[in-house]
């Protein structure tokens, strides 16, 4: 049901719904979605929904939430809307400027430490447990509980078990403690929590949120990919075999999708990918694959490897409201794919499909390993979402380039030629109902055994790569430290793949590798759209 309204109610209604979305969504653009409501005249639009749908395109994160209310009944909502407008209860969000409390900030940044680093949780209590003991005097010095005993001018590093220099050195740099420049010396350093109430409150908030995480138990390893593949020792004789005559990569590479023909370096990309493990102090060691092309290019069948090896699979067409990350719109946390299948990977098709939200779940997913949660009852909960990804698009242009960068290979698929039609072509008349020499079965068992082998890094590799690296940045100009990134991550995927440590020949062939899928990633950024 709709109706008309007048031009005050029309622009103060759509003016709670933003105040209700920026409430909702904290680190929202608040001058972006400002800029995308500046230009229009709310009041000549007949209703207000209609303003909504001509930001679209401008706002569309916040056209996705709108979207997701569902609004069935707009004359309620005018009502409520009217009430509000005559008695000036809502926030002149469009003509202030939104800011962000520092003690909220200083909370956030408490939960965020110990939900990524559990260990920060014992330190904090730790440092209250001391700092409760004691009282400070009007000197500013420390005075033990009677009052009688020795000054003290603060904890120290060693008075906290566990806890090492980098971890103190983390706190500091998060502001959530301090040292006291005045009476540390070389010797003796002595610190400070920067708000005490704060910590404490947020570590309760932590604690809260601990009791009722039976939910993620199940993310601690990886839900399906690889689960159900059984090597035997059988298995393991023939891939020991294999690798003594072949190199892991070029032999296994043509068992991902074994019926598509050609498209060497997008199964070799797939399987670095599939080849890469879990991510090591604060290191990404996690390979993620985009394939960007026109349909009927060959890309979903690609990424469906995936699920043929037990990952997960979601498609920005046919999305659910969960998505990507997760959903909390009835009270519930319902995750989404990228949370599901943590510790092991997910096929995103038509990712340029996505809203925004799911989009900046991506992001941090691929970058850090979790998704935050901002919502509800849920806010402090982050999210496990260590997750490889291989997804596919029709258009690059639709997906963020912050984004489109933690892709270590964009790799360009093409319409079939007539020459490569037709070998496809023989191919599969002669394929047809039989299997390949090398299934994608069998690329799952080799991939389980090789998985559980953590390649090293010699020092001399290490010496000879800085060198490698030095020389790659000298003579072809690449100074983003992502793009350098990779480099090692993928030569340590194809060290896995042979099941030994990485060797100099690997940070080679890797930079050879991501040139060739650089190439491409260039030749897409350059189109027109």
């Amino acid at each position: 049901m709709t109706m008309a309204c007048g031009k005050g109610l029309a622009v103060h209604t759509v003016k709670r719904w933003i105040t209700e979305f920026v409430r909702e969504n904290p680190d929202v653009d608040v001058d972006a979605l400002r800029d995308a409501f500046a230009d229009l005249d709310l009041g000549s639009y007949e209703t207000p929904t209609d303003a909504i749908e001509d930001v679209k395109e401008r706002a569309p994160d916040f056209y996705g939430w709108f979207k997701r209310r569902d609004i069935k009944d707009e004359t309620a909502e005018l009502e409520r809307g009217q009430e509000e407008y005559e008695h000036g209860k809502v926030e002149e969000l469009m003509e202030t400027h939104h800011e962000v409390d520092e003690k909220d900030r200083s909370f956030d940044t408490v939960v965020e430490l110990c939900r990524k680093n559990p260990d920060y949780y014992s330190f904090l209590w730790q440092i209250l447990d001391i700092e409760d003991k004691v009282r400070v005097d009007g000197d500013g010095f420390w005075k033990d509980g009677d009052g009688f005993g020795k000054k003290v001018y603060g904890w120290q590093l060693d008075d906290i078990e566990g806890m090492t220099g980098g971890h103190l050195s983390h706190l500091c740099q998060k502001g959530v403690v301090h040292k006291r420049e005045k009476v540390s010396s070389n010797k003796n350093k002595y610190y400070l929590l920067t708000d005490a109430e704060i910590t404490r409150k947020a570590l309760t908030r932590i604690g809260e949120i601990k009791e009722n995480e039976q939910s993620f138990e199940l993310l601690s390893k990886a839900r399906g990919f690889l689960s159900n593949m059984e090597v035997t020792d059988e298995d393991i004789e023939r891939f020991e075999e294999i690798l003594e005559e072949n190199d892991g990569l070029e032999y296994w590479f043509d068992a991902v999708a074994p019926k598509i023909v050609g498209m060497k370096l997008h199964k070799k990309g797939i399987l670095m990918a599939l080849a890469s493990t879990e991510d090591k102090y604060e290191d990404k060691n996690r390979v993620h694959v985009l394939l960007v092309g026109e349909p009927e290019t060959g890309k979903s069948k690609l990424a469906w490897t995936v699920v043929s090896l037990g990952g997960g699979w979601t498609s920005g067409t046919r999305a659910s409201k969960v998505g990507l990350t997760f959903d909390a719109s009835q009270g519930e946390l319902t995750l989404g794919a990228l949370c599901v299948n943590h510790k092991g990977c997910c096929g995103v098709n038509e990712l340029d499909k996505f809203s925004g939200e799911d989009m900046a779940g991506l992001l941090d997913s691929m970058e850090e390993g979790v998704i935050p949660v901002a919502v509800g009852k849920f806010i402090g909960h982050m999210l496990p979402a260590e997750t490889i990804v291989i997804a596919s698009a029709n258009d690059i242009f639709r997906i963020k380039p912050e984004v489109v960068s933690r892709f270590d290979f964009v790799i360009k698929t093409d319409l079939l030629t007539r020459s490569h039609a037709k070998t496809m072509a023989r191919d599969m008349i002669e394929n047809w109902d039989l299997p390949k020499a090398k299934q994608t079965e069998d690329l799952g068992k080799f991939l389980k055994w090789v998985r559980e082998f953590d390649p090293q890094i010699p020092q001399s590799v290490r010496d000879k790569g800085k060198q490698l690296l030095e020389t790659y940045i000298e003579y072809a100009g690449e100074v983003r430290p992502r793009r350098l990134q990779s480099i090692i991550r993928v030569a340590k995927s194809l060290a896995r793949l042979n099941r030994r440590d990485v060797a100099m020949a690997d940070m080679e062939r890797s930079l050879k590798l991501i040139n060739q899928a650089n190439e491409m990633r260039d030749e897409l950024l350059r189109k027109e759209r």
